[in-house]
């Protein structure tokens, strides 16, 4: 071979790498639009509903996902999950912990269920039914979910749009981007609008309502103000009267305590006067004894005066 055949037999080698490395990078570039696609389908139609939903060439779009696009679809929103089914399933779990941790199980249903209400009418049965009721069996609490989680008997399009409606109206403000992800932006905007159509046509009546709420309250609070004012009257009177018994209580308290030290000093008196009968006593008894012992002394005098004037009469006669 000729130089000329040799040098043209490296060039078509290298024009072979080239090839080769441009096709490569082609290969991958069209790879990574194709998964961006893929995702962005995703993020348009959401999650599968379940395991069962297939594309339309009849593959399982649970296995077409991949272990990747979870992840990736799921970023900074929250743990991934793979179906639409699951992630209802999980917000069914976590809704019921809540309520049967919660003290006041009523306001925590309330607070689930009127939201999912689509008329006001069902506004205000939720609030007029007992808890316990809402969360039976046949109760509308399960109702709401079953739909959703056991939805065989309509149509994919039908459970998109009632997973929709739960999990927009069940998620806070800081969840909503995660229903974007389940439900796909073309669920979650007829879900908002159709959500915004409900709240539309509940504010006639939640207009009247409030008008009504407000006629009563007026109502109420006029008879409340005369009420109060009835009653501040009363109280300004009692409060009149309390401070004059308050004086007179004063005084009895000042007449008492004058009384009690009369009492002390006449106790006092007493013991005096009790000790000083005492030592009377005593006294006269001392000289009624002196006295005594006195009388009994004359009367042994006069008895001895008697028989000394005997014995000198005695003595007399015989001197006769």
């Amino acid at each position: 071979m000729g130089l000329a055949g040799k040098i043209l037999a490296v060039l078509n080698v290298l024009a072979g790498v080239v090839f080769l490395i441009v096709a490569g990078l082609d290969y991958s570039t069209r790879q990574a639009w194709a998964l961006r696609v893929f995702q962005q389908e995703f993020v348009l139609r959401g999650l599968p509903i379940d395991e069962n939903e297939t594309n339309v060439e009849g593959q399982s779009l649970v296995k077409a996902m991949g272990k990747g696009m979870p992840g990736r679809l799921f970023a900074n929103v929250g743990n991934p999950v793979t179906t639409q089914q699951q992630e209802v399933e999980r917000r069914y779990q976590e809704l019921r912990a809540q309520i049967d941790q919660a003290q006041d199980k009523r306001k925590a249903i309330e607070a689930i269920l009127v939201p999912l209400a689509r008329t006001w009418g069902e506004r205000e049965e939720i609030r007029r039914q007992n808890p316990n009721e809402l969360l039976k069996p046949d109760g509308l609490f399960e109702a709401l979910f079953k739909s959703a989680l056991h939805g065989a008997e309509t149509s994919l399009d039908e459970r998109r749009d009632a997973i929709a409606h739960l999990l927009f109206n069940l998620a806070k403000p800081e969840e909503q981007q995660r229903v974007v992800v389940v439900v796909g932006l073309e669920s979650y905007v007829r879900a908002a609008e159709k959500q915004s159509a409900i709240l539309a046509q509940m504010l006639p009546q939640l207009q009247r309502d409030m008008s009504d709420e407000r006629t009563t309250f007026e109502g109420q609070h006029r008879v409340l103000l005369q009420e109060n004012l009835a009653m501040n009257e009363r109280v300004t009177a009692a409060t009149d009267l309390l401070h004059k018994q308050s004086a007179v209580q004063q005084q009895h308290d000042l007449l008492v305590n004058q009384r009690k030290k009369d009492i002390e000093e006449m106790n006092h008196n007493i013991v005096v006067a009790q000790k000083a009968t005492a030592e009377a006593l005593a006294l006269q008894t001392r000289m009624e004894n002196e006295l005594f012992e006195t009388h009994q002394l004359i009367a042994r005098t006069a008895e001895e005066n008697l028989k000394l004037e005997g014995d000198i009469k005695n003595r007399e006669g015989k001197a006769r």
